[in-house]
């Protein structure tokens, strides 16, 4: 068991000393062709300062946005809100138990049904007073309903503490997680408000946001995947760019390579009247002298050479006359006089 245990971390070792190695050359490639390539420099750069920038903006946008939309939402749910507490508020609720207090609810969800959106999408309750018994009266909209039992204890007693004293402009409001429509469904996100209603009577509406987040994730979305074509539209614009510069460059440095090893009719293609342009003529400019240069240096070295060899044919015959004279007078040294032998 201990030799099985050895041998698979000596395997496991071996794993990640030859993955370490293998991204280790990578690294050390990568950063070669960083240092090397200036293309790659400039489109990388681009790329993750645009990356970064449209995020921020991205991030910005989408605050924006959401905020825009939660401020309509909340002005208009809290103009439902009010206007269906005025349509309440005329009816009067009995405080007595009985039939009464379950046809005037009847008669105030009749109301407030057919005030609202049809089909409603937003929850309603009403809490009866504790007098009435802890069976609370909640009915359901056409498809939606408010679960009062998943309530927040702390909107509970904020509602709760509402009294006849309190002004009738200031609701309880709060962001709510209920479960909906039904008190099985999943939780959902919402605007939660509340008020007094005759007597100790409470209504609540809850308006989900599914639709709003619904929005808000389609922009989302949209936003991400515009900022991705513009990131990648600038490295692309960034990359052709960079070619424009880059290529021009690098065939100058062919052309001056070419030019070092002898090719002196290297020229580059004139195109335009940019910069690029400018450096292509003073190339060319530059290596038509250099061939000038040193055609006349060739013509110099002919002259040269055609001098030295006329020099030398010229002194060829004298120095053989010379010669010859000095053999015969040493062949003739017998034959003359000691003092001129």
């Amino acid at each position: 068991m201990l030799a099985k245990l050895a041998e698979w971390l000596i395997r496991l070792g071996g794993a990640l000393l030859a993955a370490l190695t293998s991204a280790f050359v990578l690294a050390k490639r990568l950063r070669r062709r960083w240092r090397s390539s200036l293309q790659l420099r400039v489109v990388s750069t681009t790329l993750l300062v645009s990356a970064v920038v449209v995020t921020l903006l991205g991030s910005f946008l989408m605050q924006q946005i959401t905020a825009n939309l939660l401020s309509q939402a909340e002005q208009a749910t809290s103009r439902q809100f009010s206007e269906g507490l005025a349509i309440a508020q005329i009816q009067v609720l009995p405080v007595a138990n009985g039939a009464a207090v379950g046809q005037a609810l009847l008669n105030i969800e009749s109301s407030l049904k057919a005030s609202g959106d049809n089909p409603p999408d937003y929850g309603i309750a009403i809490l009866p007073p504790p007098s009435l018994g802890n069976s609370p009266v909640l009915w359901s909209a056409a498809v939606s309903n408010l679960p009062y039992k998943f309530l927040s204890p702390a909107v509970v007693a904020r509602v709760n503490r509402l009294s006849d004293s309190t002004p009738a402009s200031t609701p309880v409001f709060d962001f709510a997680s209920l479960p909906y429509p039904t008190a099985t469904s999943p939780r959902t996100t919402g605007l939660l408000y509340a008020d007094k209603l005759g007597g100790d009577y409470r209504l609540y509406y809850f308006f989900p946001l599914s639709q709003l987040q619904q929005e808000l994730s389609l922009i989302l979305r949209t936003l991400a995947l515009v900022g991705l074509a513009l990131v990648f539209l600038l490295a692309a614009i960034a990359w052709l760019l960079t070619r424009w510069v880059v290529v021009p460059v690098a065939r100058a440095a062919q052309g001056a390579k070419l030019l070092s090893t002898g090719n002196l009719d290297e020229r580059l293609s004139v195109r335009g009247n940019d910069e690029v342009a400018a450096l292509a003529t003073s190339f060319n400019e530059m290596a038509a002298s250099l061939q000038e240069k040193m055609g006349e240096l060739e013509e110099l070295s002919q002259v040269q050479q055609r001098f030295v060899s006329d020099v030398s044919h010229e002194l060829r015959t004298p120095l053989t006359t010379i010669r010859m004279a000095a053999d015969l007078l040493f062949e003739s040294r017998d034959r003359l006089e000691s003092a001129t032998a």
